[in-house]
């Protein structure tokens, strides 16, 4: 019987399953002759030390806030209290669905995103978003995306970082999942200034109008995985929400490395 080309695009469970112990073996193979390090603080890994395929010493991993269930399931942090929403998000306006984040930004972490928004650390992003894959593959493939969309950065931004690592989770996650990664979808045509440092007001009005949609790829009915490498006030993913959903998107998920709750 010949294979339909969505067979192809979309392998059956045994199908990668045994692709996840090819790579396994070859991933094994290639750290004995070139022995790993830790990609937070480059201490050469042993077998016993590393966490599968992620690339993080056992005393970087306790050092990072990984949340842990349950979930507030508007931001993703691990701080839920008596209700459904963390006390962060009982009063925040957030438009898109439901947000998966890995940990929190702080200590390790912090220096980890910061790194990663530099040209050299594109290697840690590429860690980082296997770790993210580690943590939350099970609510990543809750979301059943059609396509993964990275938060744009404005191409003057781009080129004076070298890197976007927004767009590096993305292809790391878009690999894993076995789903597109669409980052003609989303465009930022206005070079806004850093958010950070911006109250919840100005963070909303540096963002008016500096995001747009580019190639709609097909998007009535489908559902979205949208990525970022941090998210704060939720300001961007909203921003970023309000489009995919004019659009016609009817789901957006946001996943983050880090959730760093505006207090």
């Amino acid at each position: 019987m010949v294979a339909t080309l969505r067979e192809f695009t979309n392998p059956t469970d045994e199908t990668a399953a045994m692709q996840e112990r090819i790579h396994t073996f070859c991933d094994a193979a290639l750290n004995l002759v070139f022995p790993p390090s830790c990609f937070a603080c480059g201490r050469e890994l042993t077998p016993n030390s590393s966490c599968g395929r992620i690339l993080f010493c056992a005393d970087c991993l306790d050092q990072l806030q990984i949340y842990e269930p349950p979930f507030c399931s508007r931001c993703g942090c691990g701080q839920l209290g008596s209700s459904e929403f963390c006390p962060h998000c009982l009063n925040d306006k957030l438009d898109f669905d439901r947000a998966i984040a890995l940990g929190d930004y702080g200590g390790h972490f912090r220096e980890m995103v910061l790194r990663m928004k530099k040209s050299s650390g594109e290697s840690l992003a590429l860690a980082v978003g296997e770790l993210m894959w580690v943590y939350c593959r099970d609510r990543l493939r809750e979301v059943e995306a059609d396509f993964i969309v990275p938060v744009p950065m404005h191409w003057l931004r781009r080129t004076r970082r070298g890197t976007n690592s927004a767009a590096i989770l993305a292809e790391v996650l878009g690999r894993r999942l076995r789903v597109p990664v669409r980052p003609g979808i989303l465009r930022r045509h206005r070079n806004t200034l850093p958010q950070s440092g911006l109250s919840r007001r100005q963070r909303v009005r540096n963002l008016s109008g500096a995001l747009a949609l580019g190639v709609s790829y097909g998007l009535q009915g489908t559902r979205v995985l949208l990525v970022d490498d941090i998210m704060t006030t939720g300001s961007t993913c909203n921003a970023a929400t309000g489009l995919l959903k004019t659009a016609g998107v009817v789901h957006v998920t946001v996943a983050t490395a880090v959730r760093s709750p505006a207090v």
